[in-house]
């Protein structure tokens, strides 16, 4: 984890309208796979080239571009897909808070993360964006686009280890 700090309230864990399915994007030669998410004013981005995957991260003018790992995406992939299984929880005893750890590049920053409020009305997820100086973007996203992001890291991981 990188920050113990919480981004918000629970209440801020609604979905945006700006969330968008991912395009998917390829070249003619089919060297380079891409795949696109807006969620809250962010554009997400990850590309899949012979062993090697970019992530990319915009908003506005400002972007972040990371060099990941394959195996570092994978793994993060399988540790945040579990917050899919997440269920409401059925009395105040069971109400939790979950973050997946952050995904890191090569150079070892912090890119993003996803993390989990379960309460007895359900459960809500949201992106955690690492901007400049450690500060934290909190996105609320869809359960589509968790499960989305998540199949995208891992047909990226599959690109890139068959080329």
């Amino acid at each position: 984890m990188v920050s113990d700090e919480r981004a918000g309230p629970v209440s801020a864990l609604t979905p945006s309208n700006d969330a968008t399915r991912p395009t998917q994007l390829t070249d003619g030669q089919s060297q380079v796979r891409s795949a696109s998410f807006e969620v809250g004013g962010f554009r997400v981005e990850l590309t899949a080239r012979g062993g090697a995957v970019t992530l990319a991260v915009a908003a506005g003018e400002a972007r972040g571009t990371y060099l990941i790992d394959p195996e570092t995406l994978d793994r993060w992939a399988d540790g945040t897909g579990r917050l899919l299984a997440l269920s409401p929880a059925s009395g105040p005893g069971e109400r939790a808070d979950y973050r997946a750890p952050f995904l890191m590049d090569a150079e070892g920053r912090a890119a993003l993360a996803f993390e989990s409020v379960v309460t007895e009305r359900g459960v809500a997820h949201r992106l955690l964006v690492m901007g400049q100086g450690g500060r934290v973007a909190a996105l609320a996203a869809t359960v589509d686009t968790l499960s989305d992001l998540i199949a995208a890291a891992r047909g990226a991981v599959a690109f890139a280890r068959a080329r």
